[in-house]
Protein backbone atom coordinates (compact mmCIF):
# COMPACT_ATOMS: atom_id res chain seq x y z
CA UNK A 1 0.00 0.00 0.00
CA UNK A 2 1.66 3.37 -1.09
CA UNK A 3 0.94 5.27 2.27
CA UNK A 4 1.76 2.38 4.12
CA UNK A 5 5.21 1.85 1.95
CA UNK A 6 5.79 5.88 1.86
CA UNK A 7 6.10 5.01 6.85
CA UNK A 8 8.12 2.35 5.99
CA UNK A 9 10.48 4.41 3.64
CA UNK A 10 10.48 7.20 6.21
CA UNK A 11 11.00 4.83 8.72
CA UNK A 12 14.97 3.71 7.67
CA UNK A 13 15.59 1.17 10.34
CA UNK A 14 13.40 -1.17 7.71
CA UNK A 15 15.40 -0.74 5.02
CA UNK A 16 18.33 -0.72 6.87
CA UNK A 17 17.30 -4.17 8.17
CA UNK A 18 16.75 -5.26 5.02
CA UNK A 19 19.67 -4.31 3.30
CA UNK A 20 21.90 -6.02 5.02
CA UNK A 21 19.77 -9.50 4.04
CA UNK A 22 20.27 -8.07 0.09
CA UNK A 23 23.79 -8.32 0.46
CA UNK A 24 25.01 -11.07 2.40
CA UNK A 25 26.97 -13.68 0.28
CA UNK A 26 25.13 -16.49 2.63
CA UNK A 27 23.82 -16.61 5.65
CA UNK A 28 24.70 -18.89 8.98
CA UNK A 29 23.08 -21.58 7.58
CA UNK A 30 25.49 -21.10 4.33
CA UNK A 31 23.71 -20.41 1.00
CA UNK A 32 20.71 -22.70 0.96
CA UNK A 33 17.88 -22.53 -0.83
CA UNK A 34 16.21 -20.86 2.45
CA UNK A 35 18.47 -18.21 2.58
CA UNK A 36 17.76 -17.57 -0.79
CA UNK A 37 14.60 -17.17 -0.21
CA UNK A 38 15.14 -14.92 2.75
CA UNK A 39 17.51 -12.66 0.67
CA UNK A 40 14.28 -13.05 -2.43
CA UNK A 41 11.71 -11.83 0.25
CA UNK A 42 14.13 -9.21 1.70
CA UNK A 43 14.63 -7.95 -2.20
CA UNK A 44 10.97 -8.01 -2.67
CA UNK A 45 10.13 -5.68 0.72
CA UNK A 46 12.72 -3.34 -0.86
CA UNK A 47 11.90 -2.82 -4.19
CA UNK A 48 8.33 -2.32 -2.98
CA UNK A 49 9.24 0.11 -0.45
CA UNK A 50 11.91 2.49 -3.16
CA UNK A 51 10.19 1.30 -6.53
CA UNK A 52 13.98 0.51 -7.12
CA UNK A 53 16.69 -0.25 -5.53
CA UNK A 54 20.25 1.21 -4.97
CA UNK A 55 22.83 -1.31 -4.70
CA UNK A 56 26.08 -2.81 -6.42
CA UNK A 57 25.57 -4.58 -9.58
CA UNK A 58 27.42 -7.68 -7.86
CA UNK A 59 24.96 -7.60 -4.96
CA UNK A 60 22.19 -6.96 -7.43
CA UNK A 61 23.39 -9.89 -9.70
CA UNK A 62 23.40 -12.21 -6.95
CA UNK A 63 19.98 -11.43 -5.51
CA UNK A 64 18.42 -11.70 -9.21
CA UNK A 65 20.15 -15.03 -9.11
CA UNK A 66 17.54 -15.67 -6.29
CA UNK A 67 14.93 -14.76 -8.24
CA UNK A 68 15.81 -16.77 -11.11
CA UNK A 69 15.86 -19.92 -9.43
CA UNK A 70 12.36 -19.28 -7.52
CA UNK A 71 10.90 -18.97 -10.61
CA UNK A 72 12.48 -21.06 -12.41
CA UNK A 73 11.61 -23.56 -9.63
CA UNK A 74 8.28 -22.28 -9.88
CA UNK A 75 7.66 -22.86 -13.49
CA UNK A 76 8.57 -26.47 -13.19
CA UNK A 77 6.23 -26.92 -10.39
CA UNK A 78 8.94 -27.92 -8.16
CA UNK A 79 9.59 -26.82 -4.58
CA UNK A 80 12.28 -23.86 -3.76
CA UNK A 81 13.18 -23.49 -0.02
CA UNK A 82 10.99 -26.43 1.23
CA UNK A 83 7.49 -24.06 -0.44
CA UNK A 84 5.67 -24.16 -4.21
CA UNK A 85 5.84 -20.88 -4.83
CA UNK A 86 3.43 -19.52 -7.71
CA UNK A 87 5.48 -17.86 -10.42
CA UNK A 88 3.75 -14.57 -10.18
CA UNK A 89 5.64 -13.89 -6.76
CA UNK A 90 8.96 -13.62 -8.20
CA UNK A 91 7.18 -11.75 -11.59
CA UNK A 92 5.86 -8.87 -9.95
CA UNK A 93 8.97 -7.62 -8.21
CA UNK A 94 10.57 -8.16 -11.03
CA UNK A 95 8.63 -5.90 -13.50
CA UNK A 96 9.93 -3.22 -10.98
CA UNK A 97 13.27 -4.39 -10.73
CA UNK A 98 13.65 -4.49 -14.79
CA UNK A 99 12.21 -0.83 -15.50
CA UNK A 100 15.95 -0.12 -13.37
CA UNK A 101 18.12 0.81 -16.23
CA UNK A 102 20.86 -0.03 -14.23
CA UNK A 103 19.72 -3.61 -13.60
CA UNK A 104 19.02 -4.03 -17.24
CA UNK A 105 22.24 -5.33 -18.10
CA UNK A 106 22.40 -7.69 -15.01
CA UNK A 107 19.54 -9.23 -16.76
CA UNK A 108 20.98 -9.77 -19.71
CA UNK A 109 24.07 -11.20 -18.32
CA UNK A 110 21.79 -14.46 -16.03
CA UNK A 111 20.22 -14.79 -19.54
CA UNK A 112 16.54 -13.96 -17.94
CA UNK A 113 14.82 -13.96 -21.42
CA UNK A 114 14.72 -17.74 -21.30
CA UNK A 115 12.90 -17.82 -17.93
CA UNK A 116 10.37 -15.09 -18.71
CA UNK A 117 9.18 -16.20 -22.33
CA UNK A 118 8.05 -19.67 -20.03
CA UNK A 119 5.09 -18.00 -18.50
CA UNK A 120 4.30 -17.07 -21.58
CA UNK A 121 3.59 -20.52 -22.95
CA UNK A 122 2.90 -22.21 -20.25
CA UNK A 123 0.95 -20.22 -17.44
CA UNK A 124 -2.56 -20.07 -17.19
CA UNK A 125 -3.05 -16.92 -15.56
CA UNK A 126 -3.63 -13.71 -17.35
CA UNK A 127 -2.29 -12.30 -14.08
CA UNK A 128 1.80 -14.18 -14.98
CA UNK A 129 1.16 -13.61 -18.36
CA UNK A 130 0.54 -9.84 -18.26
CA UNK A 131 3.79 -9.42 -15.45
CA UNK A 132 6.08 -11.85 -17.77
CA UNK A 133 5.14 -9.30 -20.50
CA UNK A 134 5.88 -6.40 -18.98
CA UNK A 135 10.05 -8.18 -17.61
CA UNK A 136 9.92 -8.29 -21.01
CA UNK A 137 8.77 -4.67 -22.54
CA UNK A 138 11.77 -3.31 -19.78
CA UNK A 139 14.02 -5.53 -21.05
CA UNK A 140 13.70 -4.19 -24.70
CA UNK A 141 16.00 -1.75 -23.54
CA UNK A 142 18.84 -3.93 -23.01
CA UNK A 143 21.06 -5.56 -26.54
CA UNK A 144 21.92 -8.79 -25.05
CA UNK A 145 18.04 -9.18 -23.67
CA UNK A 146 16.43 -7.94 -26.84
CA UNK A 147 19.14 -9.78 -28.77
CA UNK A 148 18.07 -12.95 -26.79
CA UNK A 149 14.36 -12.05 -27.39
CA UNK A 150 15.07 -12.25 -31.33
CA UNK A 151 16.27 -15.82 -31.29
CA UNK A 152 13.89 -18.29 -32.40
CA UNK A 153 13.98 -21.09 -30.20
CA UNK A 154 12.21 -18.60 -27.50
CA UNK A 155 9.78 -18.23 -30.04
CA UNK A 156 8.37 -14.62 -28.34
CA UNK A 157 7.46 -12.63 -32.17
CA UNK A 158 5.57 -15.60 -32.63
CA UNK A 159 3.97 -16.07 -28.98
CA UNK A 160 3.00 -12.08 -29.29
CA UNK A 161 1.61 -12.48 -32.90
CA UNK A 162 -0.53 -15.16 -32.19
CA UNK A 163 0.87 -17.24 -35.31
CA UNK A 164 1.27 -20.13 -32.47
CA UNK A 165 -1.80 -22.49 -32.46
CA UNK A 166 -2.14 -22.11 -28.48
CA UNK A 167 -4.57 -20.27 -26.32
CA UNK A 168 -1.40 -18.59 -24.75
CA UNK A 169 -0.44 -17.18 -27.66
CA UNK A 170 -4.17 -16.03 -28.45
CA UNK A 171 -4.20 -14.58 -25.06
CA UNK A 172 -0.81 -12.83 -25.19
CA UNK A 173 -1.83 -11.11 -28.62
CA UNK A 174 -5.00 -9.76 -27.05
CA UNK A 175 -2.94 -8.16 -24.55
Amino acid sequence: YPMCAKKMKEETTIVNSLMPMVSDKKSMFGSNDLFQATRLDAMTAVTNLDGTINVSKPVAKDALKSFKMCLDASLKGSKFAGTTWAPLVTLIPLSKLSNNPEMQSVFGELKFVNSLVRPLSTSDTLSEQAAAMQCLANLTNDKQCLSSMREAKYNVAALCTNRLSCPHSKLIAEY
